[in-house]
């Protein structure tokens, strides 16, 4: 078997619906990159658990995975300092690890936009670990959760009222928002934000940006990739993911879908979203959506 030596470690976060499959999609499409199935890895385990078998159990998809998850593990406690505690981040970088070693890569790229919680920690657990932030008009997130039936970001069908899911949808992207915006007001060398839109209507301009700051070539392939040419498999794959998804019955990326929200969302709801928006003080927001911030008179008082 070929030893590849460890050298990229990328993770996508950002808000459900946000275009983070599409990003690792792209990534993954890189000859030195493998993609990672969405593990929901510090989603799904608790910090408490200390049995390796029980957390890799958890995530692995099937038997093959399992073994040669816990293969891996295996040296990789045995490669590690003495008297040295291996903490849960480290155990996920060793589970993605062992991807990029099954298919022989130079870097994997893993996707969980709720992993947006643990930013800090993938950052100082993780070494030479680099992180994407995916950003979208929340109006068109609302609405495609409302129209995937899928309000929140844990898949969960939810039987409330319209406004009400708007409103807690709202809730949800701005609280993860703030938690972007430290990130972004210190402009941190490893932590990189993409606009879906721009993504979407400019690829190979953003395509060329994001591999320089993940330090990989640009490559051929991405001269012909074109992102309204996709389908994104939205459903975990049985088995070890390749460079690729498998091509599946998925949804397709179009230019319709940035304006799809006008068909969604009426009037009165578009309107309550940019009284909102213009309420909320994030540089952030301001700077990549400034229109949502065009609503001057405050509902508020």
């Amino acid at each position: 078997m070929k030893r590849v030596s460890f050298q990229g470690k990328y993770f996508i976060v950002g808000c459900a619906r946000s275009g983070t499959t599409l990003m690792q999609q792209l990534i993954s499409s890189h000859s030195l990159v493998v993609g990672v199935n969405e593990t929901g890895f510090l989603q799904q385990i608790s910090f408490k658990e200390k049995n390796i078998d029980k957390i890799v159990s958890k995530i692995a998809l099937n038997e093959k995975e399992y073994q040669l998850i816990i293969r891996h593990l295996q040296k990789f406690f045995k490669k590690r300092e003495p008297n040295k505690k291996l903490g849960l981040f480290q155990i996920f970088d060793a589970y993605c690890q062992a991807h990029q070693l099954f298919f022989h890569k130079a870097a994997y790229v893993e996707k969980t936009p709720f992993h947006s919680f643990f930013m800090k920690e993938i950052l100082s657990e993780i070494p030479n670990s680099k992180i994407i932030v995916m950003l979208r008009d929340p109006r068109a997130i609302i609405a495609s959760r409302l129209v995937s039936r899928k309000p929140f970001s844990r898949g969960k069908k939810w039987h409330l009222p319209r406004k009400i899911q708007i409103f807690l949808n709202l809730s949800e992207i701005f609280f993860t928002y703030q938690r972007f915006e430290k990130w972004y007001q210190i402009n941190h060398p490893r932590v990189f934000f993409v606009k879906y839109e721009d993504l979407v209507k400019n690829p190979k301009e953003i395509i060329k940006k994001v591999l320089k700051f993940l330090k990989l070539p640009f490559e051929p392939i991405y001269d012909n990739i074109n992102p309204l040419d996709m389908r994104l498999n939205t459903k975990k794959v049985k088995g070890m993911m390749n460079s690729s998804y498998q091509k599946t019955k998925t949804n397709k990326v179009s230019l319709a879908s940035l304006e799809r929200w006008r068909q969604v969302l009426i009037p009165s709801e578009n309107e309550f979203i940019k009284k909102w928006s213009s309420q909320i003080e994030l540089k952030l927001l301001k700077d990549f959506y400034p229109f949502l911030f065009s609503y001057k008179k405050s509902f508020l008082k």
